[in-house]
């Protein structure tokens, strides 16, 4: 799993923007509800410097109910 340096982001603001930029792209093209895109963006910004995948990994309680992590 990479890390959002690893993926090639300068930062978590860089790395939010792209995934941002994707849900849009893939709710545009009516694969994915913009309610669903919502919430994907919103848990891909829990736990900075995380990205999404590891957010769910490694935090799933927080993931699961949107809450910023706390450790």
């Amino acid at each position: 799993m990479k890390t959002i340096d690893e993926l090639g982001f300068s930062s978590q603001t860089a790395y939010l923007q792209a995934f941002s930029d994707k849900l849009a792209d893939y709710a545009k093209a009516g694969y994915i509800l913009k309610e669903d895109a919502d919430a994907m963006r919103d848990r891909a910004a829990l736990c900075a410097p995380l990205t999404f995948t590891q957010t769910y990994r490694d935090h799933y309680e927080e993931f699961v109910g949107i809450h910023p992590c706390t450790s």
